[in-house]
């Protein structure tokens, strides 16, 4: 089934907290990460991506896109794992409040989920299941069901016309008209 992509998502910075470093090696190659891990516990985490950060404690911004309640929704994989078939996208939606409200567990190449109607958030995390080494590429996420767009037109709105300033601004009416001047409007 077609869709149209929203985002690819990357591995991104190692030092942002979202990886699982104890005892892992963690080559970067251009957008391409390779995690290697020989004494990984199955069910840990190996890389997590938030909808949802707190700028002002972490210093960092969102990695996943904000997604609509009660739409559909894509995931393909672009990484393979060894030993294959080892490692699955956790999908842990959150309310307002911060409780979980959902949880969906992707095990294949290619998944569809739809985001909860009550879901605020999301996190989302490749977790292990016994995988040793890991090549990641991106994941790319699409929607299926129809989106409706609203696009504002470029054209400018206009501007005041002489009589319609307000009385305040008599006094900079000489500087809007030069600046008008030298932009050539």
């Amino acid at each position: 089934m077609e869709g149209r992509l929203i985002q690819k998502i990357y591995w991104g910075d190692t030092a942002n907290g979202g990886n699982y470093l104890y005892g892992s090696v963690i080559d970067h190659f251009d957008k391409q990460v390779q995690f290697e891990n020989l004494r990984f516990a199955s069910g840990k985490p190996i890389k997590r991506w938030h909808s949802r950060t707190n700028y002002q404690g972490d210093r960092q911004s969102p990695n996943l896109p904000l997604l609509r309640p009660g739409y559909r929704y894509r995931i393909e994989h672009n990484y393979s794992v060894e030993p294959e078939g080892r490692a699955y996208i956790e999908l842990q939606y959150f309310n307002r409040q911060g409780e979980v409200v959902g949880l969906d567990i992707l095990k294949n190449g290619e998944q569809e989920f739809v985001y909860p109607a009550d879901a605020f958030t999301y996190n989302m995390a490749l977790v292990s299941a016994g995988c040793q080494r890991v090549y990641f590429s991106d994941i790319a996420l699409y929607v299926l069901d129809e989106i409706d767009t609203h696009y504002q037109s470029r054209k400018a709105r206009g501007y005041y016309s002489q009589n319609r300033y307000p009385q305040d601004l008599e006094f900079v009416t000489g500087l809007i008209r030069n600046t008008r001047e030298e932009e050539g409007v």
